[in-house]
């Protein structure tokens, strides 16, 4: 992961290979959009905002879970550049794989090889017990968060998520260049 902003002595362009996943659940979509507002104008006013992931999900009346709003920045984590795909997607498609996006399934040749490749990189970067600890979380309510970003900065949204019924924070180790590589892999193998 880079960041390209410089904000709270982060230099531009510093490489961060230690990332947290906090994962929030909530009754109802609509504290669960609020959270996601809040996270997002909290890094915005670190001039950070390119430096995290977010997507907020809601489980329907037959327990499907669909992405119903994300922050993607799949340049800064090595994700699927210009496919708008990053390390929040990966995180909940680890732990709902069979998860919606607006309508659809994130599938498909190239979407589904991405895919699994973020995927993979998340639960490489984690171990099981701490993505059970993830996934029974957001399992607990209706409505979840999902927020990737640089250790040292993700310490500062504590307190900041306050209409989640309860949030747990995990560590996920990244290698940007292996992920690179993986997904490059992956695309070239769907085509």
């Amino acid at each position: 992961m880079t960041f390209w902003g410089d904000s709270g002595g982060y230099g531009q362009d510093m490489p961060v290979s230690q990332l947290t996943i906090t994962a929030a659940t909530y009754q109802d979509e609509s504290d669960a959009l609020a959270d996601y507002e809040a996270a997002k104008e909290l890094y915005a006013e670190w001039n950070i905002a390119e430096s995290y992931d977010a997507a907020v999900i809601t489980k329907d009346e037959d327990g499907r879970v669909r992405i119903v709003r994300r922050h993607e920045q799949p340049v800064v984590h090595a994700g699927g550049a210009g496919l708008l795909i990053g390390l929040a997607v990966g995180a909940v498609v680890a732990l709902f794989p069979a998860v919606t996006l607006g309508g659809g399934l994130l599938a498909g040749a190239v979407g589904g090889a991405l895919i699994g490749a973020v995927t993979g990189h998340v639960v490489a970067g984690m171990s099981r017990t701490d993505l059970k600890d993830l996934g029974e979380t957001l399992d607990e309510n209706t409505s979840g968060l999902v927020i990737v970003a640089s250790e040292d900065v993700s310490f500062r949204l504590d307190g900041s998520l306050s209409h989640c019924a309860r949030q747990v924070v995990r560590h996920l180790n990244h290698d940007g260049d292996r992920l690179k590589k993986d997904i490059r892999r992956a695309m070239s193998a769907a085509v």
